[in-house]
């Protein structure tokens, strides 16, 4: 019974957290202005995104072709950045998008172009939590910001959706398996399978929690798995249940006297005097 109820803690608090309003602020930058443009492969234009507008939000994200250009162009306002850092992380992972410039020139507006797929090395579909910043190295200035992404693709044929899949179906079945008191493989299949619904709701671009859903996810795959593992007395004894006391076995009457005869006389049995 008591498995039983954690399990089902476990479920409705994940319910409960799936309906929760996530982050889903707009486009927001310090101190520097930026414009984007993406456009597919082929050249025809996808998506544009400004800064400070209601643009590259988590229910409107920013649109692009892993196969396409990403243009820029933007201001560092009135200050002018020397010496300065850059870089720029997706769902909180360092990308090849850093590095450092002189600027000796004294610029303070810049154009670009990115290509996604020499961002990082293995094709991703879904969505994505970008930021980045800015940051002067004798203090003059700094900048940053941050916006949703979501890159286009087939979702059937890509790899990242069939790695979830197996993930969810691995992570399962070593769960399973160590029903009984294996929490060591409730643990281990846990995290398999939190991690593979993580992936699986970038996949499909639903983070209904904002940028911290996946490891919400991979958090609570954990805690169920642990919770289907771990022995029923384990759980008993982590409550404060104590086990009931033995019952002592029946005492064995003492040998009953036999009453005297109504003569008087001692029993027939006894040796006369």
């Amino acid at each position: 019974m008591a498995r039983g109820f954690r399990i089902v803690a476990v479920l409705a608090a994940l319910s409960l957290l799936l309906v929760l309003p996530g982050s889903a602020g707009a486009f927001p930058l310090t101190t520097c202005t930026l414009t984007v443009s993406s456009f597919a492969a082929d050249g025809t234009a996808l998506d544009t995104a400004a800064s400070g507008a209601d643009d590259a939000t988590r229910d409107n994200p920013f649109d692009i072709d892993w196969d396409g250009q990403v243009a820029w162009s933007g201001t560092t306002g009135n200050v002018v950045f020397t010496n300065f850092t850059y870089s720029i992380s997706i769902s909180g992972l360092p990308t090849p998008l850093q590095g450092a410039v002189a600027n000796t020139s004294g610029a303070i507006e810049g154009t670009g172009t990115v290509v996604p797929s020499d961002v990082v090395p293995l094709q991703l579909i879904g969505l994505f939590f970008v930021s980045g910043s800015a940051t002067a190295s004798d203090g003059t200035g700094s900048c940053e910001g941050s916006g949703w992404v979501r890159i286009q693709g087939d979702l059937f044929a890509s790899l990242q959706f069939w790695v979830a899949l197996a993930l969810l179906g691995i992570g399962a079945l070593i769960v399973v398996v160590g029903r009984g008191g294996r929490w060591l493989l409730g643990l281990i299949g846990g995290a398999l399978f939190g991690l593979g619904g993580a992936v699986m709701l970038i996949t499909v671009a639903f983070l209904p929690l904002g940028e911290f859903t996946p490891l919400i996810v991979l958090g609570l795959g954990v805690v169920l798995g642990l919770a289907i593992t771990i022995p029923k007395g384990s759980q008993a004894a982590s409550a404060g249940e104590q086990p009931p006391a033995s019952t002592p076995p029946p005492s064995t009457p003492p040998p009953s006297t036999p009453p005297p005869s109504p003569d008087g006389s001692a029993d027939a049995g006894a040796p006369l005097a």
